[in-house]
């Protein structure tokens, strides 16, 4: 049985009856038997599925569940619409206690119906009730529940909807009030799948266009609808179904096609032709969503001013308070120019608006990945929030796969190249692309100084095989820790002299998966224990190597760190002398200690040939790298794009195919230095020699 109002609803519920008839309205505030649907389009309902194993028509009440603004008042209405019930909106009606449904059924004169069993009741916002009284008044009111549940029936008469942690509460009390399990049925409104999605967001952009006196939709709108939602779905694989299937969702798509200027056809073209540059982003869809939900202000109108009225719960507002619910920032304080009672009534509105918001799952969590993501961002970047970065660096592999995409839209760097990103963040945002990586794709992260003194220069990386393209690139200040989870993995980390690097935050343990190099100022470990693998074990000399080294240690490793893998090394190297932690790292202490030169151009040199051998990647058979890695200004900078040429002309790197190739054994014969001495650094005699006949070759 599809638990539809066809299927399942009509056939459990009460029929309607001359009651409804002879009053279709009751005067008790939050009570009626046809209450007014507000429904964007024709009405599409969303799927049910039973949350418990229990035969739902035998069952004494059921129980809805859902996330907020999906559609539960809605559907609740389209039940009393259809059947013999009534609509109770505990929202709008009084506080609830012992007797509120017996003394409301008496006072709107429905008592005698209820007990011929003509009529159901269809309860409404159950979390809003609950934050209204004080719990010893809303267990009277579920007290009250059993009771008429209980009643000698065969079918269930009271159906409660509420956000999904109220749901789950009551299901407790109303067990601990005397109804057995099988007596107590729960039920979610599950997401939309992909033709209802499309059918959906189609009455809605109908509804918009009819209200505008405007053409209604045709093929080529339901075209760029399915598009963007087919667009939304590969954006958001991790989520499955569930983001381009939330109602909220839906409507910012309908509006988003209905606000497209000009001609619809090349907005179709754009999502089809330039999937990098899609004119949809995750962004776009969420701050649609949070510009709807400002326009609930209107209801406060005209106690409000309309002048006023712009300038409350705008989209950075709401994600103030957002990020106040999910991290603990400061709660925005309200827009001035309002008088106390309009405050008073303000403050009011914001708490009813903020436990159904779109982004929440009425559980003290966000309703989706994607949501959390915007917010986290938002807590980040506006409040530098320290307990958004630990939940992130505390996930470690399962961290948010749309932190990065939201981060990057939302913040003032997006619209200026310059700015620097905070360093502690740099790290969750890789977690957020590895969290998101395909089998056979690889992402990696490289961390160098640009110059004493200058920002840091980060650049993150995806790709698969030998095609690769950069994701994200910028600046990061200088002079604070960069911050890494349990897990590292594929990590070249270029600054000696002022960066810091914590690594293992929130974890017991550290996860080193090679090819990793942290060469930095301080190297914090965290965790009890280290373990180092290797990803690409064997496979090439030098990318099955560990290696950390840092002027300064601060560690709580107590164990010896274990190694996986017969070719799998760690190599450390600290300032032995000083350090107060020669155990457990002593047998993983480099055999010579690396050189360096005095000449600023030869370490220049020096530092640009390692970076040429240390960025080239084995998963392609052998070691190499694309060209528009290596080819672009970063690289480039300084002496760098001499050094490709002398490598190129000594036949260390061969171009194939757009994709330089490096030659181990000439590197060697050149250089005098193995891949995994480039990721150590220092110099040999060889390398040396190279860096003069570079430096005698170049016209000054």
């Amino acid at each position: 049985m599809e638990l539809t109002l066809e299927d399942f609803w009509t056939r459990i519920l009460p029929p309607r009856s001359p009651i409804h008839e002879t009053q279709p309205a009751t005067d008790l505030r939050g009570w009626s038997t046809n209450p007014t649907i507000d429904v964007a389009g024709d009405f599409i309902e969303a799927p049910l599925v039973s949350a418990s194993n229990h035969d739902l028509p035998a069952c004494s009440v059921l129980l809805v569940s859902a996330p907020g603004a999906v559609g539960k008042t809605t559907l609740a209405k389209k039940l009393c619409a259809g059947t013999g019930s009534v609509y109770v909106d505990l929202a709008s009606a009084g506080t609830v206690g012992a007797n509120t449904l017996i003394g409301g059924l008496h006072r709107a004169s429905l008592l005698s119906a209820w007990s011929e069993g003509n009529l159901a009741l269809i309860i409404d916002a159950l979390d809003e009730a609950r934050m209204r009284v004080t719990e010893a008044s809303f267990l009277d009111f579920l007290s009250e529940v059993s009771h008429l549940a209980s009643a000698e029936s065969r079918h269930p008469r009271v159906v409660l909807f509420g956000r999904t942690g109220a749901i789950e509460d009551a299901t407790l009390w109303l067990g601990a009030e005397g109804l057995r399990e099988e007596q107590v049925g729960v039920m979610e409104i599950d997401f939309y799948g992909v033709d209802k999605s499309e059918e959906f967001a189609e009455t809605v952009l109908r509804s918009l266009r009819d209200d505008a006196n405007r053409i209604p939709p045709g093929e080529v709108e339901r075209r760029a609808i399915k598009l963007v939602l087919q667009e939304l779905r590969e954006q958001t694989a991790a989520e499955g179904q569930r983001f381009a299937g939330y109602a909220p969702v839906l409507r910012a798509v309908a509006e988003r096609v209905d606000e497209e200027p000009g001609n619809l056809q090349l907005f179709i073209n754009d999502i089809g032709n330039n999937p990098q540059d899609s004119p949809i982003t995750l962004t776009t869809i969420a701050a649609g969503i949070l510009k709807r939900e400002q326009r609930k202000v209107s209801v406060l109108s005209p106690d409000v001013p309309a002048a006023l009225l712009s300038q409350l719960y705008r989209p950075d507002e709401q994600l103030d308070r957002l990020s106040s619910e999910l991290y603990g920032t400061p709660l925005p304080s309200i827009p001035a120019g309002l008088t106390p009672q309009q405050t008073t009534t303000y403050e009011a509105a914001l708490d009813s608006w903020m436990q159904e918001h779109p982004f929440l799952d009425g559980k003290g969590n966000a309703s989706c990945a994607v949501f959390e993501a915007h917010v986290c961002a938002h807590a980040l970047l506006r409040h530098g929030s320290a307990t958004a970065l630990t939940k992130q660096l505390e996930l470690g592999r399962k961290a948010n796969p749309f932190l990065l995409e939201l981060y990057r839209d939302s913040s003032s760097i997006a619209a200026n190249d310059q700015a620097a990103v905070p360093a502690e963040h740099v790290g969750v945002l890789y977690s957020s692309v590895r969290s998101r990586l395909s089998r056979g794709d690889w992402a990696n992260l490289e961390v160098s100084e640009a110059g004493e003194g200058s920002p840091l220069e980060f650049e993150i990386r995806i790709g698969r095989g030998t095609d690769e393209r950069p994701l994200y690139e910028g600046l990061a200040d200088a002079g604070r820790s960069l911050k890494f989870g349990p897990d590292l993995e594929d990590v070249h980390i270029d600054a000696p002299s002022g960066l810091d690097v914590e690594v293992g935050a929130g974890s017991a343990y550290v996860s080193v998966v090679t090819p990793v190099t942290i060469v930095c100022r301080t190297l914090m470990i965290h965790g009890m224990e280290m373990a180092v693998a290797g990803r690409l074990e064997g496979e090439q000399e030098g990318t099955d190597l560990a290696f950390l080294s840092a002027q300064g240690l601060i560690a709580d490793i107590q164990k010896v760190p274990r190694i996986h893998g017969e070719t799998v090394t760690l190599e450390v190297d600290w300032n032995w002398e000083e350090t107060t932690y020669p155990y457990p790292w002593t047998g993983h202490e480099p055999a010579v200690t690396a050189a360096s030169s005095s000449d600023p151009d030869i370490e220049e040199i020096h530092r640009r040939l390692r970076k040429f051998v240390v960025v080239c990647k084995a998963g392609v058979g052998r070691l190499g790298r694309h060209a528009s890695k290596f080819e672009n200004n970063r690289m480039g900078r300084g002496w760098g794009r001499r050094v490709l040429e002398a490598l190129v002309e000594e036949g260390v790197f061969r171009k194939t195919d757009q994709v330089y190739y490096l030659d181990t054994s000439r590197l060697a014969e050149v250089t005098g230095f193995t891949y995994g001495d480039c990721r150590r650094g220092g110099s040999t005699q060889a390398s040396v020699a190279f860096a003069r006949r570079l430096l005698e070759s170049t016209p000054r």
